[in-house]
């Protein structure tokens, strides 16, 4: 979840969470609130990773998605919900099809 540290974000990702998600709490500056949404998270029960990362950095970019391939093994939704114009078409890693359903990592 982009942009999930406060406001629609937060609440997709609870929502999320409560229904048998684990999420990606990614923010650009604000540490503290993306870790209160992962600790809610956590505390219904699921995994929670925060993420720190400018949606508009294509190195960010891959850094998060290395990170998120490494605690979690696959992407199964990604929700672009941070402002700014997202890095996605271009500088993608190989096992990233950008396309709806794509995956990252082994299923």
């Amino acid at each position: 979840m982009t942009g999930g540290s406060r406001g629609v974000g937060a609440s997709v990702a609870r929502i999320l969470a409560e229904r048998g998600a684990d999420v990606v709490i990614n923010y650009h500056s604000k540490s503290s609130r993306a870790l209160e949404v992962a600790n809610t998270i956590r505390s219904i029960g699921r995994r929670a990773l925060v993420a720190q990362a400018d949606m508009t950095s294509e190195s960010d970019m891959k850094k998060m998605i290395k990170l998120v391939e490494e605690k979690f093994a696959r992407l199964d939704l990604l929700i672009l919900n941070a402002s700014g114009e997202p890095v996605l078409r271009e500088g993608l890693p190989p096992q990233v099809s950008g396309e709806p359903g794509g995956r990252i990592g082994k299923r």
